[in-house]
């Protein structure tokens, strides 16, 4: 598990919850640039004593479907069942496993199919959820532009000016 910086904690944030380090890693570094609160779970169980010991701070949940524990269907009967408002939003690639209705009539927000279109795309999506969906009314185009001296114009300018090292085309 881990948590944002607290100089965050005043944007959407966000719990990536996903048993595939890597992915998850690069989800969580990525919504970090992008100037968003991020918490990292490898499975539901993480997820829900992450949601309680952060309360009212995670506004948005990133769920992979198929998870070691409890997977991210579990994860969002339970949440429901609590009555959580928070918006899930499932990352799933399993295709013939489930119809994107399915996950919706659950209880989920949006299903993104894996592989990811792009992860500029993902982030556009995820934070105009967000801003529909909680207390903040927060656009991409915002964190960019707090987070730059104004020569970023988008989501590839941001991760190339922080991370040159791996340049995004």
């Amino acid at each position: 598990m881990s948590a944002p910086s607290s100089s965050t904690l005043s944007k959407p944030g966000l719990l990536v919850v996903d048993d595939n380090p890597i992915l998850r890693g690069l989800l969580g570094d990525f919504f970090t640039l992008c100037g968003a609160p991020v918490w990292q779970a490898s499975d539901g169980r993480q997820a829900l004593s992450l949601m309680e010991a952060q309360q009212n701070r995670i506004d948005m949940l990133l769920l992979d479907v198929v998870m070691p524990r409890m997977g991210g269907r579990e994860l969002l009967r339970e949440l429901r069942k609590q009555n959580s408002k928070v918006p899930c939003c499932i990352m799933t690639g399993y295709v013939e496993e489930h119809t994107e209705q399915e996950l919706l009539d659950l209880g989920a927000t949006r299903v993104f199919w894996k592989p990811f279109r792009s992860l500029p795309t993902l982030a556009e999506e995820v934070f105009e959820l967000a801003s529909e969906s909680t207390r903040f009314s927060y656009t991409l185009e915002e964190s960019i532009r707090e987070s730059q001296d104004g020569t970023v114009k988008n989501v590839k300018d941001l991760i190339n000016a922080r991370r040159p090292w791996i340049p995004l085309t």
